[in-house]
């Protein structure tokens, strides 16, 4: 190519300095895909991307690995050695400049790291709440595990993901039914319990009813009770024998 001061170089031979900025870049295409499958947790690397950009002098060249697309203005997002999560898994790696040109790669995919099988489980600190009334539901907080496959504590946020579950499980509603059983918690097989849960009946009640005591004679109570009768008894007698003697 001709009239434009790069005629028979490669990227390879072009630094920052010769390149045309790349605001004036006007397109760009990945020629060659890089590595796009990876496992949960393994970092980006784009060593082997291709892109071919084009600028407003018509001056087109391939940039390889992300040092060439740095040099050239261009960034990428994720960019390379950023740590992928399965929260990638299907999004791809877009490839842009300053002025809103972009291409993007071919989807990611991130696979979930698989786990090592659990060999043990240690309850090291119990849920903070073991008593409960009939009709509430169960709360882990405050439960820490911890696990051989992960060698880490885990709380109850963290149980389902490396394949822990417990019986009852988080926001189970309990019953009198589970009063005095453990809370289970297994993987692999494996099973371990926290302590036992107390479930009482709810309003407290549930046994015998209690007894109604008698008011003692000489309480305050009773004495009022007896002159409010002797008053209305004694009035009815009198009034009876009033009524008698204006009859005869």
């Amino acid at each position: 190519m001709t009239g434009n001061g790069h005629e028979g170089k490669t990227a390879n031979d072009l630094t920052v300095n010769t390149l045309p900025p790349a605001s004036d870049i006007t397109s760009m295409e990945v020629t060659t895909q890089p590595n796009l499958d990876y496992n949960d947790g393994d970092p980006l690397d784009l060593s082997d991307i291709v892109v071919k950009i084009c600028y407003q002098n018509g001056y087109c060249t391939d940039l390889t690995g992300p040092d060439e697309l740095a040099n050239a203005g261009i960034v990428t997002d994720p960019a390379d050695g950023d740590i992928l999560t399965t929260a990638d898994d299907g999004p791809s790696i877009t490839i842009s400049t300053g002025n809103e040109v972009s291409t993007t790669t071919d989807p990611l995919i991130v696979t979930p790291k698989a786990l090592a099988t659990i060999d043990s489980i240690t309850v090291i600190t119990q849920p903070d709440d073991l008593t409960y009334t009939d009709g509430d539901a169960l709360d882990l907080t405050g439960l820490v595990v911890y696990s051989d496959n992960t060698c880490a504590d885990l709380d109850p946020d963290d149980l389902a993901a490396v394949g822990i579950t417990t019986g009852p499980a988080e926001g189970s509603t309990l019953t009198t039914a589970d009063n005095g059983t453990s809370i289970t918690i297994t993987g692999d097989g494996i099973t371990t319990t926290a302590d036992p849960l107390t479930v009482v009946p709810r309003g407290g009640g549930g046994g015998a009813p209690m007894p109604v005591q008698p008011i003692p004679a000489s309480s305050p109570v009773t004495l009022l009770l007896m002159a409010m009768f002797i008053l209305l008894f004694g009035g009815a007698v009198a009034g009876r024998r009033e009524l008698a003697r204006w009859r005869r």
